[in-house]
C-alpha cells in the first residue's frame, strides 16, 4: 500500500517535506507500518489552473502502478486528492483523507473536474480554531466522516503530533486495518 501526501497552496517544495508532512509521515508509519508514505508537492497559487492540472496529472502518472493507494491532501491538496482519486486506472484508491480543505468553495473542485459520483470513500478533517479555512467549509459532501480537530490551519500541526496521530488512527480504522 502507498500513502500519497499532496501539498497545499504555498507549500514550498524542498529536498524533503516540511515539518507538517514529517509529522503526518511519522504518524502514518506508526499506525500503518506496511505502507510506503510519499510526498508530492509543487509551489502553486489557486488561480494557476494549468500548473495545478499538470501537477495533478504528474501525481497520477507517477503513482498509477497497480498498488492500493490512500490519498492524503492538506488544504488545497485535499481538493486535488479528491479530484484525481477516480482517475487512477491501474491502482485502487482505497480512501481520500482531506485535512483543513475548503470543500465548500466549489470553484476549486469544478476547476479540476470533480465528479459527484466517484465511489472512493472520503474522510474530511477540519480545524476548530482555523481562521484560514473555517471548519464549517471543510466537510466534503460525500464524506464518510467529518472530524473536527483541536487545531488551527498550521501552527498546532507544526508543534504537536496529536492532529497527525488522530488522522492516521482514524484512517487506519476506516480502511479496516484495526
Amino acid at each position: 500500500m502507498k500513502i500519497i501526501g499532496i501539498a497545499g497552496i504555498l507549500e514550498f517544495p524542498k529536498k524533503s517535506e516540511g515539518r507538517l508532512w514529517k509529522k503526518l509521515r511519522n504518524a502514518f508509519n506508526k499506525h500503518i507500518p506496511n505502507a510506503e508514505f510519499v510526498f508530492e508537492g509543487v509551489f502553486y497559487f489557486p488561480w494557476e489552473k494549468t500548473k495545478i492540472c499538470n501537477f495533478s496529472e504528474s501525481v497520477i502518472n507517477k503513482h498509477d502502478t497497480g498498488e492500493d493507494i490512500i490519498l492524503v491532501g492538506y488544504s488545497f491538496g485535499g481538493i486535488i486528492a479528491t479530484a484525481i482519486a477516480e482517475r487512477f486506472k491501474i491502482s485502487h484508491v482505497r480512501m481520500v483523507v482531506t485535512i483543513v480543505t475548503p470543500h465548500k468553495i466549489k470553484i476549486f473542485s469544478r476547476m479540476l473536474g470533480y465528479s459527484k459520483e466517484a465511489p472512493v470513500p472520503i474522510i474530511s478533517f477540519g480545524g476548530i480554531f482555523d481562521l484560514v479555512v473555517p471548519c464549517s467549509i471543510t466537510k466534503h459532501p460525500r464524506s464518510k466522516q467529518h472530524i473536527r480537530l483541536l487545531s488551527d490551519h498550521l501552527i498546532l500541526f507544526l508543534f504537536s503530533c496529536r492532529p497527525a496521530e488522530r488522522i492516521a488512527r482514524v484512517t487506519k480504522t476506516w480502511i479496516g486495518l484495526d
